[in-house]
């Protein structure tokens, strides 16, 4: 009920707001009231193909990686901000990074961070930012995420993971 409520408000403002950060203020004030316990992450980016940038805010959703293909480098995509709902004010802030042809993002739940092997270890962001950099630099589109899949299932000491698996990899 909380999801459908959040992407009735999200599709209702999204086409009148072109900041990320005003965005999620306005989402978090309409929400906020609603919610006792719960709440809800998020990460929002828009993409400007006329300057070649990304435009991005952070709701306690796990870092996106943005991998730039000239430097072979990872950088992760984060902002201040709490959860949408949390609190009154989410002091959600905005950050612009320039993009180039070959440039990826992956974006993740934290289930692939939180996968445990026998000894109880997780596999954490910097074991997934180095499986990233390996398959983005040998594969393309779901080739990526099946790589990040196998690795990430055979790290996994249980049968099944404890939360929705789901990665997004976009390819500039």
């Amino acid at each position: 009920m909380i999801a459908a409520m959040f992407k009735m408000s999200f599709r209702m403002h999204v086409k009148d707001v072109t900041s990320p950060k005003l965005l999620f203020n306005i989402l978090n004030k309409e929400i906020n009231p609603i919610l006792r316990e719960d709440y809800i992450t998020s990460f929002y980016l828009i993409i400007d193909k006329t300057n070649n940038t990304i435009t991005y805010t952070n709701a306690g959703h796990p870092t996106p990686l943005l991998f730039k293909k000239k430097s072979s480098k990872i950088i992760e995509l984060d902002t201040d901000g709490f959860f949408i709902g949390m609190f009154d004010n989410g002091d959600y802030a905005e950050k612009t990074t320039k993009i180039e042809d070959g440039d990826a993002i992956l974006l993740y739940t934290d289930c692939i961070l939180e996968a445990e092997d026998k000894e109880g270890k997780q596999f954490g962001k910097t074991r997934l930012k180095d499986l990233f950099l390996k398959a983005i630099k040998q594969s393309h589109g779901q080739d990526v995420i099946t790589q990040i899949e196998t690795q990430v299932r055979s790290f996994n000491v249980r049968d099944s993971f404890d939360d929705d698996f789901t990665a997004l990899l976009l390819e500039l």
